[in-house]
């Protein structure tokens, strides 16, 4: 069996979601979570916890700290650019938890907010748009 590199891309980003609260603050802030006090309600996780998780995930550029308002003192946290690029994996993990943990979360659906459709099941795509299955993928070491 074959050992997987530990400077894989996938490596490096499970440094930054790894660490406890992370990723369900993520999900919580795709959900349209935004205050300080939603979140720890939401999670119910301690403050000093939440401040800590929050900062780390400023720091990683995943969420920003703005204005809740224009001209307002009152804070709130948005997903950044970077952050938003994790939708397709927030959507991959969804669809997994529904397709094999379904009683976890009945009642919550992803759908296009255009067609009110269902969205097709997240799959890896060649650069032509083609499925690839697993069996047909391969993974390879680069060089510079």
């Amino acid at each position: 069996m074959k050992k997987s590199p530990n400077t894989s891309a996938i490596s490096a980003a499970l440094q930054i979601i790894r660490p406890k609260w992370t990723l369900e603050i993520i999900h919580e802030a795709f959900y349209g979570c935004r205050q300080f006090e939603e979140f720890q309600r939401n999670l119910g996780i301690a403050r000093n916890l939440l401040s800590a998780r929050l900062k780390y995930l400023q720091d990683h550029g995943i969420i920003k700290k703005v204005p809740a308002r224009k001209n307002s003192k009152r804070k709130e946290y948005k997903l950044s650019n970077k952050g938003i690029t994790f939708l397709p994996m927030m959507i991959t993990l969804h669809q997994w938890g529904e397709q094999w943990h379904h009683n976890s979360h009945a009642g919550v659906e992803i759908i296009d907010a255009n067609t009110l459709s269902r969205l097709a099941p997240m799959v890896p795509r060649n650069q032509n748009g083609d499925e690839v299955g697993f069996h047909q993928i391969r993974i390879i070491n680069r060089t510079d």
